[in-house]
């Protein structure tokens, strides 16, 4: 029964998030009847996989430290330090990604790719709200009910934004609204966090250098989307 209480809204969770990638593709599907379009629109909304599976791997294995209050301290060292480690190596590595992604696609797959491109280069920002980790010390806490609303609230706002933002910008709109939702998701989770638990998003999250390599990969991506930077 406690494996069940700690572990059912995770659960949840992780269905409501796995779900907004269909919800998704039925915003394409719905708006263009072109199947091209789909496709296109499937093939560029990939996340860096590298990026992913470190993330994924780094807060999974930190989870265990966050269970006892006596190690919390020590714990948000450690995430501070590993997160820091991870931003370190592959901000550069998404950068360097970005900019030869309109290069790459077209001759990935056909030259009918190359705007699949611009929505992968929206899925490389990405790698900004899912480097910091204030799931970790929630679900290490088990106050996993936390995760399961912010899911929800992801996936409430997802769907009218991606209906909003897909009309003047097509199927990179629905790109967009994915990282902008997540970005929110992460804000609501670092608040939580800061409020209800006393811990300052300083104590598990490099501020500056993640700032820095933020702004940094924000930049490049404005650059290359205005054509100033254009390696095609």
């Amino acid at each position: 029964m406690e494996h069940l209480r700690v572990g059912m809204p995770l659960i949840l969770a992780f269905l409501i998030s796995g779900s907004a990638q269909y919800v998704d593709g039925i915003i394409v599907s719905a708006r263009y009847s072109d199947p091209g379009v789909f496709a296109m629109y499937r093939y560029g909304a990939k996340e860096f996989p590298l990026v992913l599976l470190l993330a994924n791997g780094l807060s999974n294995a930190l989870l265990p430290q966050f269970s006892t209050r006596e190690g919390m301290r020590e714990a948000l060292v450690t995430l501070r330090k590993r997160s820091d480690r991870l931003i370190k190596y592959l901000f550069p590595i998404s950068m360097a990604t970005m900019l030869v992604a309109r290069w790459v696609y077209p001759r990935l797959f056909t030259p009918e790719f190359t705007r699949s491109a611009d929505v992968f280069m929206i899925y490389l920002l990405l790698i900004i709200p899912r480097l910091v980790f204030p799931q970790t010390i929630v679900i290490g806490r088990r106050k996993t009910n936390v995760t399961l609303y912010a899911a929800a609230i992801e996936l409430a706002v997802n769907i009218p934004l991606s209906l909003m933002l897909i009309k003047p910008y097509g199927v990179v709109g629905v790109a967009l609204a994915t990282f902008i939702v997540y970005f929110l998701e992460k804000v609501f989770l670092i608040y939580y966090v800061w409020k209800k638990m006393k811990i300052r998003p300083a104590e598990y999250i490099p501020l500056t250098r993640w700032i820095i390599y933020s702004a940094l990969l924000i930049l490049l991506f404005v650059l290359i989307d205005h054509r100033i930077i254009d390696i095609y």
